[in-house]
This record gives C-alpha cells, structure tokens and sequence, in this order.
C-alpha cells in the first residue's frame, strides 16, 4: 500500500495526474522487480455506459492500488 501511495504521488506533475493504466503499470514494474508475484488486472464497472477501462494491480487477489485500486470493476483481462 505504501508504494502505491508512492507511485501516485510520484507521478503526479502539479494537477495534472497520469491515467490509471500507467501509474499501474509502473507499479506493476516495481513490484515484479522485487520479485512479488504482482498481476496487472484491466477491467470496467459492472453496468458500463461507456468504454472507459480500470487498471489496477493485485498481489495474491489482493487489490494494492494504484488509488482507487479495483474501485467496483470487473476483471476483463489480467496479465501476471
């Protein structure tokens, strides 16, 4: 959780913030390189109304981020 919160903060340039997918994968990358066996997971909400996706990572089905982590998505694809 802790460098999830790192991650998004670290990314962050002013207001602007970088879309879930790459602050995801960034967290994603960091994780594996510390040998976790993390899982980038994609998904939309349950009742979609637009094609708007989610990323977020899970480590052992445990959603650890990035904020606002799986947030009421359902999986579409998950890659380990």
């Amino acid at each position: 959780a802790k460098l999830s919160h790192a991650v998004d903060r670290s990314l962050r340039i002013g207001s602007r913030r970088p879309r879930c997918l790459v602050n995801a994968l960034v967290l994603y990358r960091l994780l594996r390189e510390q040998d976790d066996d993390a899982e980038l997971v994609i998904g939309l909400p349950a009742r979609p109304t637009d094609k708007d996706a989610h990323a977020w990572v899970e480590l052992g089905g445990v959603d650890v981020g990035p904020p606002p982590g799986r947030s009421g998505h359902d999986e579409l694809a998950r890659f380990s």
